[in-house]
């Protein structure tokens, strides 16, 4: 995953080449980014403001302590995949 993703492919081309679901993918892109690989912004097609509207909103519902994301996608409105908010709480 981590070297088609050096190689340019976004993360829908990766599940397609790999044969692997979204999910699948994104999960391997939050352990890339908790392990200090890549930032969070090198993965997700998302703008830093969004980033940070989610790591503000996770802070407050306290998403990495309770190891939670539906509350978080609950707040948020669905307005993001449960794959973008687990890559985005890998950085915290």
């Amino acid at each position: 995953t981590l070297l088609l993703h050096h190689n340019g492919l976004d993360i829908t081309e990766i599940a397609e080449k790999r044969g692997l679901t979204l999910s699948t993918v994104y999960s391997h892109f939050a352990d890339v980014i908790e392990a200090g690989i890549l930032a969070t912004a090198d993965v997700l097609e998302i703008d830093d403001e969004d980033i940070e509207m989610i790591e503000r909103t996770a802070d407050l519902l306290k998403s990495k302590e309770e190891n939670t994301l539906k509350p978080l996608y609950d707040e948020l409105q669905g307005e993001f995949d449960f794959g973008v908010l687990r890559c985005v709480l890998s950085s915290l």
